[in-house]
């Protein structure tokens, strides 16, 4: 395999450095990579650190309506998912790197100090006014993943739940401009074909397209 030698960090930004690795390809040939990541230092990489933990969280929320939400009510969950109304929580919210809204889960980065299901709470309501209702799932759903590995560390995990509430944006920061969708299964169908989405959204929102129970993958 490759082996590095050196890394040179050349950005000091607060959210998203870059970095060059040197080395030698498995044939002996010199490499040079350049790798984007969270991480703030050099001995916080994953290569370096060894950690999996979650850089950023998804989520993947069924809206509940307006009233308070129990995800251990089976009745109540299982009336909502066989709803002919049935919708799920998206933002579409404007991308800077391609200069476009884009439709999106609610997601953002997990701040010091939080695990993934309260930076999913937090997230969902700053970018869309709406409570979460975390389920308890097996934790091979939620376990943080590589997203663009060719290019990044960055791994993401998804959190599953239930959002309540009223949508607004009031919440969002300078930075962000969101709009919440509600979406049912015709809307997502129109999004997938013809909206800018992001891949980690796609894949979520095909199990939520299909006929029967959106969750159903989940037991």
């Amino acid at each position: 395999m490759a082996t590095i030698r050196r890394i040179h960090k050349i950005t000091d930004e607060k959210f998203l450095n870059m970095y060059i690795l040197e080395g030698e390809k498995k044939t002996g040939a010199p490499m040079r990579y350049q790798l984007a990541s969270r991480a703030g230092r050099v001995e916080d990489l994953k290569m370096k650190s060894q950690k999996e933990d979650a850089d950023a969280v998804i989520v993947y929320a069924l809206y509940a309506g307006e009233e308070a939400f129990d995800s251990k009510d089976e009745a109540a969950c299982q009336s909502l998912r066989e709803s002919a109304d049935l919708r799920v929580v998206m933002v579409r919210q404007y991308r800077a790197a391609v200069d476009s809204f884009v439709y999106e889960l609610p997601a953002g980065l997990v701040d010091p100090g939080e695990d993934m299901r309260q930076a999913a709470a937090r997230e969902t309501f700053e970018e869309t006014g709406l409570k979460l209702d975390i389920l308890d799932v097996d934790p091979i759903f939620e376990k943080a993943r590589f997203t663009t590995i060719g290019m990044t560390d960055e791994n993401n995990g998804i959190v599953y739940g239930y959002a309540y509430g009223l949508p607004d944006t009031a919440h969002e920061e300078d930075s962000e401009e969101i709009e919440v969708i509600l979406a049912d299964r015709k809307r997502v169908r129109e999004i997938l074909a013809k909206g800018k989405v992001s891949m980690p959204t796609a894949y979520q929102l095909m199990h939520f397209l299909g006929e029967g129970d959106p969750f159903a993958f989940l037991s």
